[in-house]
Formats: structure tokens, sequence, C-alpha cells
């Protein structure tokens, strides 16, 4: 998982690097789990993709932490950002698809509905956001370390975070 998520976010340097973004990765050496790469790519690179446009379009540098933790049968992805956070009121909207607050920059609104979708019917896991304006924003993914198909739980989502 590590040396893999490590080529995701050399994938997306650039993208990091011209936003002033850094990124700083925990998880520990020689850890697995059953999931399509191709998931954990697309999560990630949205999760990325979606702070870059939206957390830190304000400001001149940010950081992200990715930090991951087995738990038991389960393990906990953490996708922490210091940006700007999410306002209440568009809090419970951000698993909607085409909501945006950005569409004047070329926003589509599908980065956090296509997270949504591969968390809970991909790798039958929760998502949970906690976020409030000006707190940054935490994602928790939370996912079968063994794939599991019979899970699709509804996002869960705490303001004030």
């Amino acid at each position: 998982m590590k040396e893999y998520l490590d080529d995701v976010l050399l994938n997306l340097r650039p993208q990091l690097l011209e936003r002033h973004v850094s990124v700083r990765l925990a998880c520990p050496d020689n850890f697995s789990v059953e999931a399509e790469p191709d998931v954990i790519y697309r999560i990630v690179s949205n999760l990325v993709v979606n702070a870059t446009q939206h957390a830190f379009a304000h400001m001149a540098t940010g950081a992200i932490r990715i930090d991951v933790v087995p738990r038991a049968d389960q393990v906990l992805i953490r996708f922490a950002d210091n940006g700007c956070g999410i306002p209440g009121d568009h809090l419970s909207r951000i698993y909607e698809p085409i909501f945006t607050t950005a569409r004047n920059s070329g926003s589509l609104g599908l980065g956090l509905h296509v997270v949504y979708n591969l968390v809970t019917r991909s790798l039958g896991g929760r998502l949970q956001c906690m976020s409030g304006a000006g707190e940054g924003t935490i994602f928790d993914i939370e996912f079968p370390i063994e794939k599991d198909t019979n899970a699709d739980d509804k996002p869960s989502i705490t303001a004030g975070a």
C-alpha cells in the first residue's frame, strides 16, 4: 500500500507543485489490502484534485496529510487538508453529482460523488467528512482489508470538526 500510494502521489506531483501543496504520507511498511489498484488511485487522485481546486483555491500554500491505519479487519485512510474548509450549508451536498462551488473555474462537481461511489460500492466501505468553514477538511475512508461486496453504507458528514 505504501509503495503504491507513493506512486500515486508521484503522478500527482506536477499539480501539487503548481499549487504549492505538500503531502505527507504515513503508512506502515509491507501493509496490503485486497482492492483494485485503480480504485485506490481514483479515490486519492480525486481527493487531491478536489483539495487543490477548492481547499487551497485562495491560499498561497497548502498541506495534505494521508494516514493509513490498519484496524483488525478494516483499514482507515484519513485524508486531511489545512485548507479553507467546507461551509456547513454545503457540507450536506458534497457527494451530490454536479454540485460544485467552482463551476466558473471549470469544476464539474463530480469528484466527491465519484469518491463516494468508489468507497461504498467498489470497496464496500464507509466515507465520513468532517469540516467547517476555516477549519480544513478530513475525509475518513474505512473499508475491509479483504474485499466485501455486500456493504453500501451512506456517507457520514460532521460539521465543525
